[in-house]
């Protein structure tokens, strides 16, 4: 689709096109970074020293391919090559990120650069009202639940990536027609660069999540897709908070609890089991669909004292001492007999750079709510990760009523809990996220990144379909 910026002559839409990275990024020792980076998977990352003796030798041929030549490089592409080398240890929880820090006179810069390439919103909805039923999977209307956004094929040549997310409507009138993101898709992924609400740039990848209805944004946004039939719905159709947990009530007694994100307060969660109490307890199914859930914090565990019937039992798993991990550990560690952590700093003091026993969580017994529950379906599939799966996983481990159908889950669950440290390019705010701990000691041997946790009834249904499929598993 040709989108019409508001004014552009074709000398500054031409200067525009060819230093678009110059203008919306800026410029950082990407190869410092890349070798401190290198330097803190080799201290700090228990995924590698586990695996050190097998993958050595690919490891370093790694390295040589991804390295920059360069030591100057825009922040967005040197962001993008050292995500790209980071793929190798299929670990999502693995990853570089940014939390810029840029000055007012460079915030400005960029702002003046987006306000040069406004698009008119009223083309960009007629496109996407006459062509609703041929746009691609990414393409349609938004929402983060205040905003409405279009996301459309962009052949402008004003604006170099293949898919471009335009403000349609704000609380901010002023930001209508700008540029929200801008994503080329390669090699399975759409990577590109993603605007603050202060015009600073930053890398972004997206996922598609919930057959194509939920849109995860690199750094915890999520945007809801809004469903319209015409021009004139594109404008009208109320928007949704595409993070918010729902219950729906369904038929024989079984309530339909969907929680779209972990990645919430624990009040808000809260806030729909207390405010749903009565049809929760007094129900006999209960449906959880977690389908598009990639995970966030543990703030399930009151939900879980719906169905619980045995204790949550905890294995211990393995972490890697370093300057680093120590730092980390001792700003959870309060001593005492019962403390998870006190053991692990204390055995980090003495044994730098050798794995030992990670946190020892001891058994515990969640509170039980009295309830009818007969039955508990939990809908999974293979966007679920993290915090999701260990939902599952956790979830299988207290009860006997809990049922999983769908598809497996997505397999980043093996390696816990991130830490967060800086590898350089100080304003562009760059940092290397990494995982703690293990799942267990065993995680090598039956782990399950390299599949994801299987379902008890294996559907590739989707939809409401699954949940018909449910409903008649239940009614059996």
């Amino acid at each position: 689709m040709k989108l019409t910026p508001i004014f552009l002559s074709l000398i500054c839409a031409t200067l525009i096109s060819n230093t678009l990275f110059a203008q919306d990024s800026t410029q950082c020792d990407c190869q410092a970074s890349f070798d401190e980076l290198t330097r803190k998977i080799e201290a700090n990352y228990i995924g590698y020293a586990l695996r050190k003796d097998q993958i050595e030798s690919d490891y370093q041929n790694r390295i040589k391919d991804f390295r920059p030549s360069d030591n100057v490089t825009d922040a967005l592409n040197c962001v993008n090559t050292m995500q790209a080398f980071l793929s190798f240890f299929n670990d999502g929880h693995l990853f570089v990120s940014q939390f810029p820090k840029y000055s007012v006179e460079e915030t400005e810069k960029f702002k003046s650069s987006l306000r040069r390439r406004l698009y008119v919103v009223d083309s960009l909805k007629t496109y996407l009202a006459d062509r609703r039923e041929s746009l691609s999977e990414l393409e349609g209307v938004w929402t983060d639940g205040t905003t409405r956004y279009g996301i459309v094929h962009n052949d402008n040549e004003d604006w170099p990536y293949e898919f471009v997310a335009v403000v349609l409507s704000s609380p901010q009138p002023e930001k209508i027609g700008e540029v929200k993101l801008g994503v080329d898709f390669k090699d399975g992924k759409y990577e590109g660069v993603y605007y603050s609400n202060a015009y600073s740039p930053r890398y972004v990848k997206l996922d598609l999540a919930k057959d194509n209805t939920l849109l995860g944004i690199w750094g915890g946004l999520f945007w809801g897709r809004v469903s319209y039939s015409d021009r004139a719905s594109v404008d009208s159709t109320a928007l949704y908070n595409p993070t918010l947990p729902t219950i729906e009530h369904l038929k024989d007694s079984t309530v339909l609890l969907t929680i779209p994100t972990f990645l919430l307060e624990k009040r808000i969660l809260d806030s729909v089991l207390l405010g749903n109490q009565v049809a929760l307890t007094t129900c006999h199914n209960l449906i959880i669909d977690i389908r598009g859930n990639s995970g966030g914090n543990g703030i399930y565990f009151d939900l879980m004292s719906l169905y619980a019937e045995k204790p949550l039992t905890s294995e211990v798993g393995l972490a890697l001492a370093s300057a680093d991990n120590l730092a980390y550990f001792s700003q959870f560690a309060k001593g005492g007999a019962a403390d998870p952590y006190q053991p692990v700093v204390d055995d980090m003091k003495q044994n730098m750079g050798k794995v030992l026993k990670g946190p020892r969580f001891s058994d515990s017994q969640l509170p039980q709510i009295s309830s009818s529950l007969r039955k508990v379906v939990i809908l999974t599939d293979r966007t679920n990760i993290s915090a999701a799966e260990t939902f599952v996983l956790h979830s299988k481990t207290v009860s006997d009523k809990v049922m999983i159908i769908g598809t497996n889950t997505g397999g980043v669950v093996d390696y816990n809990n991130i830490n967060m440290v800086r590898i350089g390019c100080e304003r562009d705010g760059i940092y290397f996220g990494y995982p703690m701990y293990t799942l267990n000691d065993h995680i090598l041997k039956d782990g399950y990144n390299n599949r994801g946790s299987p379902p008890d009834i294996s559907s590739d249904k989707k939809g409401r379909e699954l949940i018909n499929f449910a409903l008649g598993y239940l009614g059996r």
